[in-house]
C-alpha cells in the first residue's frame, strides 16, 4: 500500500472542488512564506491562519447552488 493512499481517499471522500484545493495549497505555503519572514511577529502569523481559516469552514457551509435555477440566485 503506498504511503498516504489512506488521507488521499479521506480528501477524496469530502468532495472539496480542486479549485478550492487549489488555493488552500495556494494559501499553506503563503502563510509558510509569512511564517519565514515574520518569525518575530508570530502572532501576526496565528492571526492570518486563524482568518484564513474562518473563511474555509464558511466556505463549507454555503450550500451548493450549482443545481438550483438561475431565477432563485438573481
Amino acid at each position: 500500500m503506498m504511503p498516504g493512499h489512506s488521507a488521499k481517499k479521506k480528501f477524496e471522500h469530502q468532495r472539496a472542488s480542486p479549485t478550492i484545493h487549489r488555493t488552500k495549497t495556494i494559501i499553506i505555503s503563503v502563510t509558510q512564506t509569512f511564517k519565514i519572514t515574520t518569525q518575530r511577529n508570530s502572532t501576526f502569523t496565528n492571526v492570518v491562519q486563524k482568518g484564513l481559516l474562518h473563511v474555509f469552514q464558511q466556505e463549507k457551509k454555503i450550500p451548493n447552488t450549482r443545481n438550483k435555477p438561475r431565477a432563485l440566485l438573481s
